[in-house]
């Protein structure tokens, strides 16, 4: 049987120093391990597939070594910056799609914050973090550990 999954949304490894587990099943076996490599600039980047019982199920993926695991992994381990457009304001909507209602907005991003991802859609990549909630746009997303994206 051929299982095909989709890809629902991509971010980065939060930037902690520590080991992020990868599990079998949600929290179950470990499987694998992964880590922002900072002293070989060797970040950590996740293809989300599906979200259960507070982990994602991920394909990682290294952006210097090209290293790949798969599985899941802790939900608060997701991290997104956020790239402003022309007016210094990220607005955050109410439902994964354009023309839907902003529900919230952060003014100014600076770059270097991270944002903790709480779920994901058709690219978009909903937040929860820093009494910000809503749905990020892909053009207000910047998944590069090297650039703001602007």
């Amino acid at each position: 049987m051929l299982l095909i999954l989709t890809v629902l949304g991509s971010c980065l490894l939060q930037g902690r120093q520590s080991w992020e587990y990868l599990y079998d099943v949600p929290n179950r076996n470990v499987v694998d391990s992964v880590m922002n490599d900072t002293i070989n600039d060797d970040y950590v980047f996740l293809d989300i597939y599906e979200f259960k019982d507070s982990f994602a199920l991920v394909n990682v993926s290294h952006l210097e070594s090209n290293k790949e695991h798969f599985g899941w992994i802790r939900q608060d381990a997701l991290g997104i910056y956020l790239c402003q457009d022309a007016d210094s304001v990220v607005n955050l909507c109410s439902k994964p799609f354009w023309g839907a209602v902003v529900c919230d907005s952060v003014v100014s991003p600076i770059w270097g914050e991270m944002y903790r991802v709480a779920g994901a859609r058709d690219g978009w990549l909903y937040i929860d973090d820093r009494g910000k909630k809503g749905w990020v746009p892909t053009a207000n997303q910047c998944c590069n550990p090297y650039s703001c994206c602007n």
